[in-house]
C-alpha cells in the first residue's frame, strides 16, 4: 500500500494494488474456517482477474504515450501525460483508460464487481478488516484518481466520468438495499465499504472541483470511521463471542467496545459533525452543479437505505437491558415462529422500506429540479463551484 501511494507511474501502482491481493489473501483465511477459506479463495481469483483487466489497459496507455512524442521512460507516468499534449486515436486512448478503470474499480468492490469483498472483509480478522476496508479499498480509488487524471490529459474523461457515475450510482443503492437485509455486524460493515466506495466513485463522476474535494474527503473520512468500527466489532466479538446482530443487546450498558461501536456508526450514517456528513453535502451540491439529477437521486436514495440501516441497527444492539450469563428468556413467553415465517417477515420489512424510500428519491428527482429549491441549489452549487 506504501508503494501505490509513494509511485509516481502506473507500473509501480499496479504492482503494489497486485502485491496487496497476494499479501492479504493469507490474512482473510487467518482463522482456517472453511467460510474464511472459501472468502480467501473468491478475494484471490476474483480481485487478481479484475486487475488483469488493468495490465493490459496500461500497456496500450504506454504505446498511447510514446506515440505522442513522450519519452519511453516516462511513457506511464501520469506526470509526464498530463504536461504533455499528446495526440492519439482517441478510440484507443479510451480502450486503455475504460480497462484500467475497470480493473482497479474491481479492487475497490465497485459493483458489479463486488462480489468477493462481503465475504473477505466480514470473515477476515477484525484488524485485518479494518485494514481492507480503511486503507486497502483506498489505494483503490486513489489509482481511478489517477486514471481520471490521465484521461482528462488525453480528451477521454466524460467517457470515464460517465461510466464512473453508474458504477457509483448501483455501488451506493445495492449496497444500501442489501445492509438492510444484513444479520451480522461484520458483513453489515462491509457491504456498507461497497455503499462509501460507490459515494466516492458517484463524487468523482459528477467531476469539477466540487466532486473531486468530495471524494477526497469521503476517503480519509471514511478510513477513519470504517477502521474504528471494525475495531469496535472485533472487540465486541472478543466480549459477546458472537457478532450476530440479532444476540447484541445493551451494548451501551457493557462498557467502552458497545460506545465504541455506537460512535462509528453515528460517523458512518452520515451525521454531523463527522466528516462524512461535510463530503456528502458536498457531493450533493456537485451533483446539482453538474445537472446529473438521476445519478444524484438514485446516489441519495442509497445513501438512504444505508442510514436506515445503520440506524436501525444502533438503537437494537444499543438499547434494550443486557442479559445476565447464562440466561434466556423462556420459551413460554415468546411466540415461536417457523423460519419461513420469520424469514417472510424481514423481506416484508426490507420490501416496505425500500420502497418506501425509492419512492420518495423518484419524487425527488421529478420535482426538486424544476422547482425554486431547485434553482437556488443550482446557483447555490454554481457559486461553490467557480469559488478558488
Amino acid at each position: 500500500m506504501l508503494l501505490v501511494v509513494l509511485a509516481d507511474n502506473f507500473a509501480a501502482l499496479w504492482l503494489g494494488i497486485s502485491a496487496t491481493t497476494l499479501a492479504t489473501a493469507f490474512l482473510v483465511g487467518f482463522s482456517g474456517e472453511a467460510a474464511a477459506l472459501e472468502a480467501a479463495w473468491k478475494y484471490l481469483v476474483l480481485c487478481s482477474v479484475g486487475i488483469g483487466f488493468a495490465l493490459p489497459g496500461i500497456v496500450a496507455l504506454a504505446h498511447v504515450a510514446i506515440a505522442g512524442g513522450i519519452d519511453p521512460r516516462l511513457a506511464l507516468s501520469w506526470t509526464a501525460i498530463a504536461g504533455h499534449t499528446v495526440l492519439t486515436t482517441p478510440s484507443l486512448a479510451q480502450l486503455a483508460t475504460v480497462l484500467m478503470l475497470v480493473g482497479f474499480a474491481t479492487k475497490a468492490g465497485l459493483v458489479p464487481m463486488h462480489a468477493w469483498l462481503p465475504d473477505a472483509h466480514s470473515k477476515a480478522p477484525a484488524p485485518i478488516s479494518a485494514l481492507l476496508s480503511g486503507v486497502l479499498v483506498s489505494c483503490a480509488l486513489y489509482a481511478i484518481m489517477r486514471t481520471l487524471e490521465v484521461g482528462a490529459a488525453l480528451g477521454v474523461s466524460p467517457l470515464l466520468h460517465q461510466i464512473l457515475l453508474w458504477l457509483g450510482a448501483t455501488s451506493v443503492i445495492v449496497a444500501g438495499a442489501l445492509m438492510l437485509a444484513q444479520r451480522d455486524l461484520k458483513r453489515m460493515l462491509a457491504y456498507s465499504t461497497v455503499e462509501h466506495a460507490g459515494i466516492v466513485a458517484l463524487a468523482l463522476g459528477f467531476g469539477g472541483s466540487l466532486g473531486f474535494l468530495a471524494a477526497l474527503l469521503h476517503v480519509v473520512g471514511h478510513a477513519f470511521a470504517k477502521s474504528a468500527a471494525f475495531f469496535a466489532a472485533g472487540m465486541v466479538q472478543r466480549d459477546f463471542s458472537t457478532t450476530t446482530l440479532g444476540k447484541l443487546r445493551g451494548l451501551w450498558q457493557r462498557g467502552g467496545s458497545g460506545r465504541l461501536l455506537l460512535a462509528a456508526f453515528v460517523a458512518l450514517s452520515g451525521m454531523p459533525p463527522f466528516g462524512l456528513f461535510v463530503s456528502e453535502l458536498l457531493l450533493v451540491f456537485a451533483g446539482i452543479a453538474a445537472h446529473q439529477w438521476v445519478p444524484l437521486g438514485l446516489g441519495l436514495t442509497g445513501i438512504a437505505l444505508a442510514f436506515a440501516a445503520v440506524a436501525h441497527n444502533a438503537i437494537e444492539i444499543e438499547s434494550g437491558a443486557a442479559k445476565a450469563p447464562g440466561i434466556e428468556s423462556s420459551p413460554a413467553l415468546t411466540t415461536p415462529r417457523t423460519f419461513e415465517q420469520r424469514i417472510a417477515a424481514r423481506l416484508a420489512a426490507v420490501a416496505s422500506g425500500t420502497i418506501v424510500v425509492a419512492l420518495i428519491g423518484a419524487l425527488s428527482i421529478a420535482v426538486v429540479p424544476w422547482t425554486s429549491l431547485g434553482t437556488s441549489l443550482q446557483r447555490i452549487a454554481a457559486t461553490l463551484e467557480s469559488a478558488p
